[in-house]
C-alpha cells in the first residue's frame, strides 16, 4: 500500500476538491441552515461526552426533524406529510381556514374584499 496525498487520491478518483471558508454561510447555505436547525433545538446539549450520546441525540433529532418539524422550504409542512402526498391537502385546508376566518371579520380585514 502506498501513501498518497489527498489531492492525488481524489484526482485518481476523478473527484474535484472544493474548499470553503469557515463562517461563510453563502458558500453552502443548505448545510448552514441545517446546522442552525440542529443548534437551535431546545434539547441540543452543545457538546457530547461520547459517540453513543451523540448518536442517541441525533436519532431523536432526525425523527423529530422528519416527522414534526415544519420546514420553511416546504411551505411550513412537515416532510413526512410531503412524502405521504398530503402537501396539497394541508395547504388547501390552511387556505380554507384562512378564507373562513377572513370572511367572518370583513370589517376588520378591509384588504380581503376579493
Amino acid at each position: 500500500m502506498r501513501s498518497h496525498s489527498t489531492e492525488a487520491f481524489f484526482a485518481t478518483l476523478g473527484i474535484q476538491q472544493y474548499f470553503s471558508w469557515s463562517l461563510t454561510p453563502n458558500d453552502n447555505p443548505q448545510i448552514e441552515a441545517l446546522f442552525s436547525t440542529v443548534e437551535n433545538v431546545p434539547d441540543y446539549p452543545g457538546r457530547f461526552e461520547s459517540f453513543e450520546e451523540a448518536d442517541h441525540h441525533f436519532q431523536r433529532f432526525f425523527a423529530w426533524y422528519n416527522q414534526e418539524h415544519y420546514h420553511t422550504g416546504l411551505n411550513m409542512v412537515q416532510s413526512v406529510r410531503v412524502h405521504a402526498g398530503e402537501r396539497e391537502t394541508v395547504l388547501d385546508e390552511r387556505y380554507r381556514v384562512h378564507e373562513q376566518t377572513m370572511a367572518g371579520h370583513r370589517a376588520r380585514n378591509v384588504l380581503s374584499e376579493s
